[in-house]
């Protein structure tokens, strides 16, 4: 997913995290194949960071470790040893499994819900356009560290702290403290959040049409 280099990077980030939180690790040859299409924006890299967790906490720890720490020793792998300020979704996302939303305010205690949803005759279709994002790491760090900008003018550290209507009512000096895309990036994430709250009253109603 992520090339040779990243690859060995990212294994390496992830030993180090289970020797920082007191896990056991040790050597193992792994023959592994993927039909998850790499660098296209699919959490491949995230696929990759539990299914290493999950040999090690298989094999060395007694199953002992449960996913949210999964979850946080893949970030830890991709913000150290990648240069990339992921936050936690995709490898939540994959540690669990299936249809879930999942409420990020608290970090360290994610709030997973499980949803119970028969797409009936739908089917969920990944295109591969080829394109990968390898090289937008820059690119992607950039959101979180401008969306923290807004927060901090309130005294908070993320957006998930503030409401819309505190921005709005502050735009004129938020916008001239922390930059227009910044505001622009807080705004979309509100919206980000009412869509999804729709989506899964949607879901929990059976409403396809609207999903």
């Amino acid at each position: 997913s992520t090339g040779m280099s990243g690859t060995i990077d990212l294994t390496k980030g992830i030993l180090k995290g289970f020797e920082e939180r007191g896990y056991k690790v040790g050597g193992f040859d792994a023959y592994i194949t993927s039909n998850v299409i790499s660098a296209a924006g699919v959490s491949s890299s995230a696929s990759y960071e539990m299914l290493i967790c999950s040999m090690l906490n298989t094999m060395f720890n007694e199953e002992k470790m449960d996913v949210v720490t999964y979850a946080h020793i893949g970030k830890y792998a991709e913000n150290k040893f990648w240069n990339k300020a992921s936050g936690l979704l995709d490898q939540m996302a994959c540690a669990v499994g299936g249809l879930i939303t999942i409420d990020f305010k608290n970090p360290e205690a994610p709030v997973v819900e499980k949803i119970d949803f028969d797409l009936q005759d739908h089917s969920l279709m990944i295109v591969n356009t080829g394109k990968g994002h390898a090289d937008l790491s820059a690119d992607y760090s950039s959101v979180p560290n401008e969306m923290k900008k807004v927060a901090q003018y309130f005294g908070k550290e993320v957006c998930a702290e503030i409401s819309e209507e505190e921005v709005i009512e502050n735009l004129p000096e938020v916008r001239a403290f922390a930059g227009d895309r910044s505001v622009m990036r807080a705004f979309h994430f509100f919206e980000e959040n009412k869509r999804v709250e729709a989506e899964v009253a949607a879901l929990k109603e059976g409403h396809l049409e609207t999903f």
